[in-house]
């Protein structure tokens, strides 16, 4: 049987048998009640008769014939305990006890003179009553009968338990038969609760070896609720485990598209990985560094050595994130290279290079790039911006100023835009830091930017080399996110300029004709 229905017949149980008592003591003591008062209505039928016998024999003086009598009632009458007859002026007459007559009966004869029903207060005698009637209404003396309950408190005792035991039959007589029905109707529900504690354990790949008993459950029931619950148990199952089916399908896909981004991370890295380090130059240090917000993205940038004195370099930002930001970033990354000529200004290659992507560009994305050319002998830099982050440029006395765009549109977008040139010199200790809007757009956990004020102003105070600088920043970037989520591809492109004399004076004067072509050109932008 189920812990439900134990419980279930221990509180019926407590509640029928504590009825039954209360109801059986109740009527026992309604009908102790009822004899009392039909034994109180004996009992003055008996003194008034034995009265009214006594009056010839007191008037004969034949009181050993009065005695005889009043033995008789004793003795015949069930209940009588004693009879005795007292003058009007209370003294006894005669008595039917044995030996003297006891003080306590002798005390409430003399003071029931009323006719009324008197119990006696005594330990001796807790269950006596002394019930009386006059002889010739008094005159010739009184008639006491003393009446013993116990016989009919024995017999309401005994009804009492009689209904007791009748009513503890009849109620385990039907809890048998309960037990009968309710084992009928628990046992499935014993069955489904096993099927449940089994399905806690079932790694469902397989359906339960318990079904087969739910299915032969479902086919002997009556279509009940037990029935619905089975049915529902059975549907549970399958689909727990059509579910656990699919998504192992699903993780094993996953496993093998992580696997594959995984895969082509590496590709899109190794494309950068000779470049993606510190570079050493007698004339220029470079640095540089990539993170994609996802496996792969839509960020990159290039190095190429065009002759020992001559550098072009791009970096560029498409569009988008992930995995079409990466094939696109490829494309553009490949069209750079093969377009790039020695010959060719930064303006033109990036021109060649948004006519072979606008060709094919039906998904309308774009790309923005600064591309620029270093003359590592006289320190001239020629670049050309496409709708790109301006760099930041900073001399040796740690002023730093933005190149402008010169309003070029970023690539893929018109297939003949025009796009121009602009020269700059670079100076012994002047840097240029070339970014993209992952750097600027980081996010905290409050959602806040990080912004081209803090990263001008770290620029600005930071004093190291050009790898130092960079991780100085990814930290400073890390610290201001904390548990945000990186939310967009990261790429930084560090020049630091020294030329043949690498050990100037850091505290030599800007020269001011150079900082002055770099102002007019923002100036101008404004």
């Amino acid at each position: 049987m189920s812990r439900l229905f134990k419980k279930a017949f221990l509180f019926i149980g407590f509640i029928f048998l504590s009825f039954t008592i209360i109801r059986s003591g109740f009527n026992g003591w309604a009908l102790y009640s009822t004899l009392l008062s039909e034994y109180e209505d004996k009992g003055r039928a008996l003194a008034t008769g034995l009265a009214n016998a006594a009056d010839n024999f007191i008037v004969n003086q034949e009181l050993s014939d009065l005695m005889m009598t009043a033995t008789q009632y004793k003795n015949t009458i069930n209940g009588v305990s004693y009879v005795v007859i007292t003058t009007p002026q209370d003294k006894i007459l005669i008595h039917t006890f044995d030996d003297e007559l006891p003080d306590v009966i002798e005390a409430i004869i003399r003071n029931n003179i009323g006719g009324e029903l008197v119990q006696l207060e005594h330990e001796d005698h807790p269950h006596l009553y002394d019930v009386t009637a006059d002889i010739d209404e008094g005159r010739l003396g009184r008639v006491h009968i003393g009446l013993d309950v116990d016989p009919i408190k024995r017999h309401a005792q005994g009804m009492v338990v009689q209904q007791i035991l009748l009513g503890a039959g009849l109620f385990f007589i039907a809890v048998g038969l309960c037990y009968i029905f309710i084992q009928h109707i628990s046992r499935p529900l014993t069955k489904l609760n096993e099927f449940a504690e089994a399905l806690t354990q079932h790694d469902f790949s397989r359906p339960l070896s318990k079904e087969k008993e739910i299915n032969e459950l479902i086919r002997s029931s009556q279509q009940d609720e037990v029935v619905t619950l089975a049915q529902s148990f059975i549907t549970l199952e399958k689909k727990i485990i059509r579910y656990i089916d699919n998504l192992n399908k699903t993780l094993s896909s996953k496993q093998a598209i992580d696997s594959e981004l995984r895969i082509a991370r590496s590709i899109q890295m190794s494309m950068l990985q000779d470049k993606d380090m510190s570079q050493s130059h007698e004339l220029i240090d470079i640095s540089s560094h990539l993170s994609p917000a996802r496996h792969v993205g839509g960020d990159f940038y290039d190095i190429l050595c065009v002759s020992e004195d001559h550098i072009l370099f791009v970096v560029g930002d498409v569009a988008d994130k992930g995995v079409p930001a990466a094939l696109y970033m490829g494309i553009t990354m490949t069209l750079c290279q093969s377009l790039a000529d020695p010959n060719m200004s930064p303006a033109e290659i990036l021109e060649a290079v948004n006519r072979k992507l606008c060709e094919k560009n039906k998904h309308c994305v774009f790309v923005t790039m600064f591309m620029g050319h270093i003359n590592l002998k006289d320190g001239t830099l020629t670049y050309c911006n496409a709708g790109h982050n301006p760099p930041l440029y900073r001399n040796k006395q740690r002023e730093v100023l933005e190149l402008p765009n010169h309003g070029n549109i970023a690539l893929g977008v018109d297939p003949d835009p025009h796009l121009s040139d602009h020269v700059i010199n670079f100076l012994p200790g002047d840097s240029l830091l070339v970014y993209t809007d992952g750097v600027t757009e980081a996010l905290n956990e409050k959602q806040e930017l990080f912004g081209e004020d803090a990263l001008v102003d770290f620029y600005r105070d930071y004093h190291g080399s050009a790898c130092a600088t960079l991780d100085s920043l990814l930290s400073q970037l890390k610290d201001f996110s904390g548990e945000a989520k990186q939310s967009d591809d990261i790429t930084m492109l560090l020049f630091d300029y020294h030329n043949q004399e690498s050990d100037y004076d850091i505290g030599c004067p800007w020269p001011g004709e150079a900082y002055d072509e770099v102002s007019k050109a923002a100036n101008a932008n404004d």
